[in-house]
């Protein structure tokens, strides 16, 4: 029984003692001296079984909390503040106000956009977004990162149906009191400017009954340009104030956000930093881009 308790460090002397003897003796098979090994290792493992299924148990629950609820948008939005910080660090202008659901839109040109705004948005926002399923659930990695750290919600950009795969997305969330980020550009930009917005967050916000709010993004491609590598550098999150879907198109929408984007930083006599917005000059600079862009 030396060489039993050597090879298995979960012997204990029992009934397993008895049969081993039996067949060591030849009054019994073989057979029973494997049920020997069997019998005395049982008592032993059976606490580490109970144990790996505990584990089992609340690993199940810490992934469904980390994909649902504040906590899992606390967990984000303090991860990628530590993630934000190593990579250039992270100025926001304006508070966040709202209280339940929202649709937010903001330029895009990088896939740190997403990591800013997870960093930037307080934990009450809950933020999600909506992500493009042929390009971010089509490989497992992909899918990994964007469901558990970034709270993504799969939506096809092509057919007919894509609006009521939007729609269908989006409203569980928005019930929720969540806030959900849509890039009505589309794709990311690679020239700085700020593309035409599709009016689908502007239908989608009517449709559910919730406000739009714009914000601008500074800095983002300078650290994660499209096809580019990471290069740590400051960037900027702009909120700006929450806005009626009913009395606005998505033209209406884009140049808020210019505004936001192009807007005068400046200290109030407390210090703190807000933002002018220069509406005026955005509007000027329009014509002239439309004009530029027919005459090309």
């Amino acid at each position: 029984m030396n060489t039993l308790r050597a090879l298995n460090p979960w012997y204990m002397p029992g009934l397993g003692d008895y049969l081993h003897r039996s067949a060591m003796q030849g009054h019994t098979p073989e057979l029973f001296n494997n049920l020997a090994i069997l019998l005395n290792a049982a008592p032993a493992t059976v606490p580490w079984i109970e144990a790996a299924c505990v584990v089992g148990l609340l690993l199940v629950a810490i992934h469904r909390l980390m994909r649902t609820g504040r906590i899992a948008a606390a967990f984000r939005h303090y991860l990628w503040r530590t993630v934000v910080g190593c990579s250039g660090g992270l100025t926001v202008i304006g508070r966040w106000r709202h209280e339940g659901g929202c649709i937010l839109v903001a330029n895009h040109s990088s896939h740190a956009d997403t990591a800013v705004l997870l960093a930037a948005l307080p934990p009450k926002a809950k933020p999600v977004f909506v992500a493009a399923a042929d390009y971010w659930f089509d490989v497992p990695v992909r899918r990994f990162v964007l469901t558990n750290l970034a709270g993504g919600l799969p939506v096809r950009r092509s057919g007919g149906s894509s609006y009521a795969a939007l729609v269908a997305a989006v409203k569980p969330a928005l019930a929720a009191g969540r806030t959900v980020v849509i890039y009505p550009e589309g794709t990311r930009s690679t020239d700085g400017n700020i593309g035409e917005f599709r009016s689908g967050a502007i239908h989608l916000a009517k449709e559910c009954g919730v406000p739009v709010i714009p914000v601008a993004l500074l800095g983002t491609a300078d650290v994660l340009p499209k096809g580019g590598r990471l290069t740590p550098s400051p960037m900027e999150v702009r909120i700006g104030e929450p806005m009626d879907p009913a009395a606005i198109a998505a033209q209406d929408l884009r140049r808020e956000v210019l505004a936001l984007r192009n807007g005068r930083r400046t200290r109030t006599n407390t210090g703190t930093l807000r933002l002018v917005q220069d509406r005026l000059a955005v509007a000027q600079r329009e014509p002239q881009r439309a004009s530029m862009a027919s005459a090309a």
